[in-house]
């Protein structure tokens, strides 16, 4: 993978920000392409916003508190039960203390997780609209989170999912998680 970031300090306290990590395929001839992340987007006190292709909200406040070896493609990663990182998609974030606040709507976007793996409940669609939402509370070495997603995947094709999770660092070198989450098609 190749990778780029950038931040330039606009007026009245703005930053402006961009990212963008790729894959370059050695392997056959150096092909550069398929963006694992590829946004912009501004933040400053009222919080953070971006588009284009970036973490899920979902993601973000549900699965990363149990994902912590973003095992890519396993048959037990968290990328083969609901979105990863998700393209097409306008993102809000605000954080204050311990307290978080993510949301995001995807616009005709891609079902596919984009983490390569299972794919065989995105419907084969060509195109998502969804919406999602989660807070989540961090207080010294325990974390909380609620988060729910809502997926229009074709006329009739729908996914609601509603997740929680929950994590604990024990000490040093023990750390406890878990996350449930419930999807209805």
């Amino acid at each position: 993978r190749i990778g780029v970031a950038a931040e330039h300090k606009l007026s009245n306290g703005l930053v402006g920000f961009a990212k963008g990590e790729f894959k370059v395929d050695i392997s056959n001839n150096g092909d550069f392409g398929e963006a694992r992340k590829a946004y912009v987007g501004i933040k400053g006190d009222f919080g953070r916003v971006a588009l284009g292709k970036q973490w899920s909200p979902h993601y973000n406040i549900v699965a990363e508190a149990t994902d912590i070896f973003n095992n890519r493609s396993s048959p037990f990663g968290y990328d083969e039960a609901s979105p990863f990182r998700t393209n097409q998609m306008v993102t809000y974030s605000y954080s204050n203390g311990g307290f978080k606040l993510d949301a995001g709507l995807q616009f005709n976007g891609d079902a596919e997780n984009s983490a390569g793996g299972d794919n065989s409940q995105a419907n084969n669609t060509e195109q998502v609209d969804s919406g999602s939402i989660g807070v989540s509370y961090r207080f010294g070495d325990f974390y909380l989170g609620a988060s729910y997603l809502d997926q229009q995947l074709d006329v009739d094709d729908e996914r609601d999912f509603r997740a929680v999770a929950g994590s604990w660092k024990v000490s040093k070198d023990f750390y406890l998680a878990v996350t449930y989450q419930a999807v209805s098609y």
